[in-house]
């Protein structure tokens, strides 16, 4: 029965294997275009006079959903939201609220999803925290936003509205009127390097009170650990590692992590280490310890996945809005607040490095 199942696990690996090497050497490269749009435009393509949406007691057919997005893209545009610029999103669920993400991948912006139940300090909070350069907001939360920003900052802002529950009122800018005559998109399709949005995880163990900042979304997640931000600066591994086939031993796994990352700062003369009591890699800045990288890992029937990330050169500001990792006397730093160099290598570095030391664990 052992070999047997040995012979399937083997045949399950290789099925694996075969599905996800052509994505890895052809498809998931840094300058190619993957994102929910191109999904989306495969569909207008295929099915172009299908349903794509309904809401209440409307449809939308792929294409007529894909000249919207269009329309909401081009007028963006030429209200000056360029690639790589953030509006604010904050709407209740509709068919709009789904093509107005659409039109943001298709000129490369970046949608800030904003929960509908945010007030206040926590709704101006997350709007400035992202830099927002404009704001399309359902109509039936406009009196709630214009209270919370300051005037000054409402000044900057570009607003446009879209009826919900409430008719636009007068005087503002209805988008979906707006956009019918905005002329053509230009298009900026995101490419997996592009950023896409900022993403906030918490693991199995965390805690209601970790969260400072109530307007942020939390992405639940099954690893272990407390809750974490990840986005652009930090560098990011993920895994799917088979430990039925060497020492089934947990923390001497989570110890080859560990090993692997401290193993690569060294290379670059930075001093780090690990600590029982707080899972992490450690740097001590002037008796001031510091996490410069996290790592969060599930491991079921002796299968690990998840993974580990190393702040390179992020925003640490994302960080206020949480208790990182559920640790308040300790901070957080990246690699190049520690030293001030080249870190583009890193990556292979560490590759190389975890890859020999988790031979050492499996065989």
């Amino acid at each position: 029965m052992s070999l047997k199942w040995a012979i399937n696990g083997v045949l399950d690996d290789i099925y694996f294997m075969a599905q996800g090497l052509p994505r890895l050497l052809f498809t998931w490269k840094p300058e190619n275009q993957l994102s929910i749009l191109n999904f989306f435009e495969k569909n207008v393509k295929k099915y172009p006079n299908e349903i794509a949406f309904v809401f209440k007691d409307q449809s939308t057919t792929w294409q007529e959903a894909d000249k919207k997005v269009s329309q909401y893209g081009a007028y963006l545009q030429s209200q000056g939201i360029e690639k790589g610029d953030c509006f604010a999103l904050l709407m209740d669920n509709s068919a709009d609220f789904l093509m107005l993400l659409l039109a943001a991948h298709r000129i490369g912006a970046i949608a800030a999803l904003i929960n509908t139940t945010v007030t206040g300090e926590g709704l101006k909070h997350v709007v400035t925290i992202v830099d927002a350069k404009a704001a399309v907001l359902g109509a039936s939360h406009l009196e709630k936003f214009e209270s919370s920003m300051p005037e000054a900052e409402l000044q900057s802002l570009k607003l446009f509205l879209v009826e919900d529950s409430m008719a636009v009122p007068e005087g503002y800018t209805d988008i979906n009127i707006a956009a019918q005559s905005a002329g053509e998109v230009v298009p900026h399709p995101l490419k997996i390097k592009d950023v896409a949005m900022y993403i906030y995880t918490s693991g199995t163990s965390y805690n209601e009170n970790e969260i400072i900042d109530k307007s942020i979304n939390i992405i639940k997640t099954n690893r272990g650990g407390k809750i974490t931000y990840h986005g652009p600066g930090q560098l990011i591994c993920y895994f799917v590692i088979d430990l039925k086939k060497g020492k089934k031993d947990i923390r001497k796994f989570i110890s080859v992590i560990e090993k692997s990352i401290i193993e690569t700062l060294s290379l670059y003369d930075i001093e780090t280490f690990a600590d029982k009591e707080n899972i992490g890699i450690w740097y001590n800045d002037n008796s001031t310890i510091k996490k410069v990288a996290a790592i969060g890992v599930r491991v079921s029937k002796w299968i690990a996945y998840h993974g580990f990330s190393i702040n390179i050169n992020n925003d640490l500001k994302k960080y206020d809005a949480i208790i990182p990792c559920g640790i308040k006397d300790k901070g957080i730093t990246n690699l190049k607040q520690i030293k001030n160099q080249n870190y583009d290598d890193l990556e292979n570095k560490l590759i190389e490095i975890f890859k020999t030391n988790l031979k050492n664990l499996i065989f």
